[in-house]
């Protein structure tokens, strides 16, 4: 299903196959925030035909990576959010002692940090890839789509803090 969890990560684990990765080789993997269609692929039924089984991370190797507020969030939902987090996604990673819970922008690898960039939830990660003096910066849902960078007053329904959108996208 698409934002439910159907246990699935055929795509994500066949994209990595494609460029030599298996996922035992993936060791970070930052979750901009931990609404259901951005977590989705943390986790996965440990089973090989995909049918329900224990949900195990997909990654193995790896320590994700989450902010505190957005944990408390998706820990505590309102009746807002509730349809957002699915716990399924990521706590089988505490459960493991692989979820890394942070407070702020961090310094994750070399040339990889985060900062944050709140409004779509209380601590959106933005990821910067900073390589050879270019950089990428990954905004993740802290803006939706190009053209709500011209208009700061065009924000989502489904960001949960709507006038702090505005004042990041502004930053």
């Amino acid at each position: 299903s698409r934002f439910g969890f159907d246990g699935r990560t055929d795509r994500l684990v066949g994209e990595l196959a494609a460029v030599g990765y298996r996922p035992a080789d993936v060791t970070i993997v930052i979750l901009t925030h931990l609404h259901a269609d951005h977590v989705g692929g943390a986790t996965r039924w440990d089973t090989p035909d995909h049918r329900p089984g224990t949900v195990v991370p997909t990654f193995p190797n790896a320590r994700y990576i989450a902010q505190r507020i957005d944990l408390a969030e998706a820990s505590f939902p309102n009746e807002r959010t509730q349809a957002t987090f699915h716990s399924h996604n990521w706590l089988p990673l505490l459960a493991r002692e692989q979820l890394q819970v942070v407070d702020g922008p961090q310094q994750v690898a070399n040339g990889v940090r985060t900062d944050i960039a709140p409004g779509h939830t209380a601590a959106l990660q933005m990821v910067w890839v900073e390589d050879g003096g270019e950089s990428l910066l990954f905004l993740g849902d802290a803006c939706s789509w190009a053209s709500h960078m011209d208009r700061l007053a065009w924000v989502p329904a489904f960001d949960l803090y709507p006038q702090t959108s505005i004042e990041t996208k502004r930053r």
